[in-house]
C-alpha cells in the first residue's frame, strides 16, 4: 500500500546514533556504564547496547544487530516511561513466568537459557529488562484500551461475515501518507489535525494527496485500487471498516509513517450472496478474540507513535 517512504523518526535517530557508536571514542570507552543515550530522563548505557547487540547475534535477530539493539532499547525506554506515568508494575512472579515461557518457546528451561546467555557473555538481566517491559506494556495497553477494544453486539452479529467473507468485502480508498522524523514530527501531527477539522470532498482530498503525500499513490491523487479486506493490513481494519463514503480515518501508524485514509467506496455482499456457513460457538469465540486483538494492536501502535513523537532522544 505505502511503499518505501522516506526517512522515519527511528531511522533518523539510528543514523545519528550509529555514527556516534562507531567512533573511536566509544570503542575505547573506559566506563561502559556511562550514559550513551537518554530518552527523556531515562538512560541507556554503552553496556546495555553491547549486551543487546550480543543477544541479537545469539538469537539471529533479523537486520543489523547493533542498529536493532539501539532501536529496541529506545522503544523500550519509551514504553517504560509510559508504564511509570500510568503506574504499571510487574511483579517478580509475572516476570519469572514470562521468562520461563520465553525460554520454553526457544526450546529449553529457564536455567538452560540462562546458561546459554552466560556462555555468550550476556547477563540474564538483559533479557529480564525487555521481558519486564513487554509484560508491563501489555498490562498498560489492556488497562488503557480494554473498553475501546471490546466488540459490541452489533459487531458480533457480523462475525460470520468477517470470518467467511473477508475476501469478498472490498474497499476503495485514498491515502495521504507522510514519513515521520525528528525534524518534521510536529508539522506532520499538526497537518493531520488540521486535515480532520473539516469534511473534505473526494476531489479536495485528492488535491491534498498530490501536493503533500509521500507515498507512490500521490501522483494519482492518493487513490488506491479496489482492495479486499483480507489483503489489507490487519492494523487498519478497525480504522476503515466503519467509515462511510467521504469520511476520513484517524491517523494510522503504518510502515513508520502517519497515514490518513478516505473512503471512496464499499462492496459488501448481500444476505443473498453470503456463504451459509454455520459458525460454531468455539469458532465464534476465536473470531471474536481475533477482532479484539486486532483492535488492541491498532490502539497500541497509535499510542506508541504518539509517545515516540513526544520523546526526546539524545546522545551523550
Amino acid at each position: 500500500m505505502v511503499l518505501k517512504l522516506k526517512a522515519t523518526f527511528l531511522y533518523s535517530v539510528l543514523i545519528m546514533l550509529l555514527s556516534f557508536f562507531t567512533s573511536a571514542n566509544l570503542l575505547s570507552a573506559q566506563n561502559p556504564f556511562k550514559a550513551a543515550i537518554t530518552v527523556n530522563n531515562l538512560v541507556i548505557t554503552h553496556f546495555e547496547v553491547i549486551q543487546r547487540e550480543l543477544y541479537n547475534k545469539l538469537v539471529n535477530t533479523p537486520g543489523n544487530p547493533k542498529e536493532k539493539a539501539i532501536e529496541d532499547l529506545i522503544e523500550d525506554r519509551i514504553k517504560k516511561l509510559a508504564m511509570i506515568k500510568y503506574n504499571i508494575n510487574v511483579s517478580d512472579k509475572e516476570l519469572n513466568d514470562e521468562f520461563v515461557g520465553f525460554a520454553a518457546r526457544l526450546g529449553g528451561t529457564k536455567e538452560e537459557f540462562i546458561q546459554t546467555l552466560n556462555n555468550s557473555g550476556i547477563v540474564k538481566e538483559t533479557v529480564e529488562d525487555f521481558l519486564k517491559v513487554r509484560v508491563g506494556w501489555s498490562k498498560l495497553i489492556f488497562k488503557k484500551f480494554s473498553k475501546l477494544a471490546s466488540v459490541s453486539e452489533q459487531e458480533s452479529e457480523h462475525v460470520e461475515l468477517y470470518s467467511n467473507l473477508k475476501s469478498q468485502v472490498f474497499f476503495l480508498l485514498s491515502e495521504i501518507a507522510l514519513p515521520v522524523d525528528e525534524g518534521n514530527k510536529k508539522a506532520v501531527v499538526d497537518f493531520f489535525r488540521e486535515l480532520k477539522k473539516e469534511k473534505r470532498s473526494l476531489e479536495q482530498f485528492s488535491q491534498l494527496a498530490k501536493q503533500y503525500s509521500r507515498s507512490e499513490s500521490a501522483q494519482n491523487g492518493g487513490t488506491l485500487d479496489w482492495r479486499s479486506l483480507s489483503t489489507l493490513p490487519v492494523s487498519i481494519h478497525t480504522a476503515i471498516t466503519r467509515l462511510q463514503v467521504g469520511e476520513l480515518s484517524e491517523p494510522i501508524w503504518l510502515n513508520n509513517s502517519l497515514i490518513v485514509f478516505q473512503m471512496r467506496g464499499k462492496r459488501i455482499p448481500t444476505k443473498e450472496t453470503e456463504v451459509s456457513t454455520v459458525v460454531s460457538k468455539s469458532d465464534y469465540k476465536v473470531i471474536q478474540n481475533q477482532l479484539v486483538q486486532e483492535r488492541f494492536n491498532s490502539y497500541a501502535e497509535g499510542f506508541l507513535l504518539k509517545l515516540t513523537l513526544e520523546a526526546r532522544v539524545t546522545t551523550k
